[in-house]
């Protein structure tokens, strides 16, 4: 499959905006938000090479996985909940752990989207190997 797909998954990142905005504490809730997108560009990097089989130029050959799915129902449902929270119990989202807490949450699923498509990127090229090997 081309590569270009997986380089516009981190675009998810802005569905965090508006409820980084709504945080009680957006400052807290922007840093730790980026510290853990940071962590999460770690994380997507470092578990996209089990799926990657092989790069040559801008396509790549991945196996199936499940963690693109989990990690956007992830995002979907922590939006939702804190939806939820923020109308039934705005004295919890007030709280210093929830400004902390959720934002670092959303940020960790959002990096992962970055640091899959920078790990094909990285990937050795299968068509340079090819080129440099002398035939056989």
């Amino acid at each position: 499959m081309s590569v270009l797909p997986y380089f516009l998954m981190p675009l998810i990142a802005l569905t965090n905006v508006p409820t980084l905005l709504a945080q009680h504490s957006a400052e807290l809730g922007f840093a730790a938000w980026g510290l853990a997108y940071l962590c999460g560009i770690g994380g997507g990097f470092w578990v996209q090479g089990r799926w990657i089989i092989a790069r040559r130029g801008l396509r790549a050959e991945v196996a199936g996985e499940w963690l693109s799915l989990t990690v956007m129902m992830m995002l979907f449902w922590a939006n939702f909940a804190n939806g939820i929270f923020s109308a039934i119990s705005p004295n919890i989202t007030a709280s210093m752990a929830y400004c902390g807490l959720l934002p670092a949450l959303l940020g960790l699923a959002s990096g992962s989207f970055l640091g899959r498509p920078l790990r094909i990127l990285f990937w050795e090229d299968q068509t340079k190997l090819q080129q440099s090997r002398p035939p056989t």
